[in-house]
């Protein structure tokens, strides 16, 4: 569908670009979603790795554990 009060490659392009600003950023928040949900449960299943529970014995804190070695595998 054309605008009607526009005419013109540039303006063409224009309208073009803005219309699909909204599509664009609903589309990006959705599938952002979907992997934020992927990432969530591929590292709850490592935070009970045998390689998060020996860095714990050896003294990091629970955080550190989990960014330095449960992150790492499931990213």
């Amino acid at each position: 569908a054309q605008d009607p009060n526009v005419s013109g490659f540039w303006e063409t392009l224009g309208s073009r670009a803005t219309h699909a600003i909204l599509p664009t950023i609903s589309l990006t928040f959705i599938s952002y979603a979907g992997y934020h949900l992927l990432q969530r449960s591929l590292l709850l299943d490592n935070i009970n790795a045998d390689y998060v529970r020996t860095a714990r014995s050896k003294g990091l804190t629970r955080q550190q554990a989990i960014y330095r070695h449960g992150l790492r595998t499931s990213v």
